[in-house]
C-alpha cells in the first residue's frame, strides 16, 4: 500500500460518514445531489456495498433531469470500477461505455469533461479499443474538449496512456 493510500481512505471514510449524515438530514432533491459524492466517497473508502447501492440508486432511484446526466456517467463509473476490483473486464467495459451514453449533457459534464479513472485503468490492462469507443462518445457531450480527446486519442492509438490530469479522480 502506497504511503498515503491509508489516510486516503480514511478521509473518504470521514467524508462518507458525513455525506450520510446530510443525506438523513435531506428531503428527496437533497439527496438526488447528494449521491455522486456518496458513491464515490464510499468506493474510496472501500466500502464496496455501499458504493454499489449508491451508484445503483444514481442509475435507477433518483434520476432528475438536471442530475440524469451526471448520474449516468458517475453511476456507471463506480459500478464499473466495482466490477473492475472483482475482475469483471466485460462489466467493466460495459459501464465505462455507458458512462458516456448521457442523452444531454450536464453543465459540469459539458465543461469539465467525463472521469477517466475507469478508462485509464481499462487501458492498463490493454482495453484500448474500447477506450478509444469511449472519447468518441464523450465527444457528443464534451464539446470544449474536443481538442483533449483527439490528444488522448492519438497517445492510446501510438500504445501510450494519456496524461489524464485532472480527469481522474485517483
Amino acid at each position: 500500500m502506497r504511503r498515503g493510500a491509508e489516510n486516503d481512505a480514511e478521509r473518504a471514510r470521514r467524508a462518507l460518514a458525513r455525506y450520510e449524515e446530510a443525506w438523513a438530514l435531506s428531503d428527496l432533491s437533497g439527496r438526488d445531489r447528494l449521491l455522486q459524492q456518496l458513491a464515490w466517497a464510499a468506493f474510496e473508502a472501500g466500502e464496496t456495498a455501499k458504493a454499489r447501492e449508491y451508484a445503483e440508486a444514481m442509475l435507477v432511484d433518483y434520476p432528475q433531469e438536471q442530475n440524469l446526466a451526471d448520474h449516468t456517467h458517475h453511476g456507471n463509473l463506480v459500478l464499473g470500477r466495482l466490477a473492475l476490483a472483482e475482475g469483471e473486464i466485460a462489466e467493466a467495459r460495459d459501464r465505462l461505455l455507458a458512462a458516456a451514453d448521457v442523452e444531454r449533457p450536464s453543465p459540469v459534464l459539458g465543461s469539465f469533461g467525463p472521469e477517466m479513472g475507469l478508462a485509464k485503468l481499462l487501458l492498463e490492462r490493454g482495453e484500448s479499443e474500447i477506450v478509444l469507443e469511449y472519447f468518441r462518445r464523450c465527444g457528443r457531450f464534451w464539446e470544449r474538449g474536443e481538442e483533449k480527446l483527439a490528444e488522448w486519442t492519438r497517445a492510446v492509438e501510438a500504445g501510450e496512456t494519456p496524461d489524464f490530469g485532472h480527469s481522474v479522480r485517483r
